[in-house]
C-alpha cells in the first residue's frame, strides 16, 4: 500500500513540473536595427534578438555612387563579429563616382579626354577645336549636358567639307573661267575654256596641268603666249626693198 502511494505522489509531482515549464513564456529581449541608406535605395529594418549578430542586408544602390559598407557611428559594422545590445542605426557610406568625358575626332581618335566626378557642373568645359585638311569644324555630334550623369559620354567632331575654286585667268588676271569644287572631288575631266586670243599673240598652252584631285586651296591656270614676230619692209619709189628686218609686237 506504501509504494503505491508513493508512486502516485512522485507522478503527480513529475507531471505538475511539466505542466509549469509547458506553460511559462520565456521573454526574449530585441532590438530594432534600423538602416538608414543616405540616398540609396530603401533597405528594411530588422529585430535582432539581444546578443545576436545582424543579418547583412543586400547593398544598397545609388546613381554615382559606390557602396563602401554599413557605418556605426564612426566605425564600420562587421556583420560577423558584432552582436547586439541595444536599438542602433546602420549609416550607408558612399564613395562618388567619376566619369569620363572623350572628345573624338572623325576617324576615332582621341583628341582630348578628361575625368569628372558624378553631378559636377559642366557649365565652363569647353572643347577643344579639332583641325582637318580641306575640312571646317563645326562643332560637336551632341551638347554636353549641364552636370555629369552617371555615366561615360563621347562626342564625335563634325566638319563640312570645304569647296575650293579652279580658275582660268588671262595674262593680266582676268578670268576667263571659273569653277567650284569640294576637296578631294576629281577635277582632272573638267573641261578648260577654248583658247583665248591677244593682239599680237599667239597662245602657246597653260601655265599648269590640271591636279587630279582638288587641293585644299585655289588653283589657278593662267594662260600663256608667245609674242608674234612681224617683217617690216622699207621700199623705195622703185618698189624695190632697201631695208628688211623682222621685229617682234611691240617693238
Amino acid at each position: 500500500m506504501r509504494k503505491t502511494v508513493v508512486y502516485i505522489i512522485f507522478w503527480t509531482v513529475f507531471l505538475s513540473l511539466v505542466g509549469c515549464s509547458t506553460n511559462t513564456e520565456i521573454e526574449v529581449e530585441t532590438y530594432n536595427i534600423d538602416f538608414e541608406s543616405n540616398g540609396g535605395s530603401l533597405v528594411s529594418s530588422q529585430l535582432i534578438e539581444m546578443n545576436k549578430e545582424v543579418i547583412e542586408p543586400n547593398e544598397p544602390t545609388r546613381n554615382g555612387y559606390t557602396f563602401i559598407g554599413w557605418y556605426f557611428e564612426t566605425e564600420e559594422w562587421d556583420f560577423d563579429d558584432h552582436t547586439i545590445t541595444e536599438n542602433i542605426v546602420l549609416e550607408a557610406m558612399w564613395e562618388i563616382n567619376s566619369y569620363r568625358i572623350t572628345f573624338l575626332d572623325y576617324d576615332g581618335l582621341i583628341i582630348k579626354e578628361a575625368d569628372y566626378e558624378y553631378s559636377s557642373s559642366l557649365a565652363l568645359i569647353i572643347g577643344p577645336i579639332p583641325l582637318r585638311d580641306g575640312y571646317t569644324f563645326i562643332g560637336w555630334n551632341i551638347d554636353l549636358p549641364s552636370q555629369m550623369p552617371n555615366d561615360d559620354i563621347e562626342l564625335t567632331a563634325e566638319y563640312s567639307i570645304n569647296s575650293y575654286k579652279l580658275q582660268y585667268v588671262d595674262y593680266d588676271g582676268n578670268i576667263i573661267q571659273e569653277s567650284l569644287h569640294e576637296y578631294g572631288s576629281q577635277i582632272s575631266t573638267d573641261v578648260s575654256p577654248s583658247s583665248p586670243e591677244r593682239n599680237g599673240y599667239t597662245f602657246s598652252g597653260w601655265s599648269s596641268e590640271i591636279p587630279n584631285l582638288m587641293p585644299m586651296e585655289n588653283v589657278v591656270i593662267t594662260a600663256e603666249y608667245t609674242v608674234n614676230s612681224y617683217n617690216l619692209q622699207l621700199i623705195d619709189d622703185n618698189g624695190e626693198t632697201f631695208y628688211e628686218t623682222v621685229l617682234n609686237f611691240g617693238e
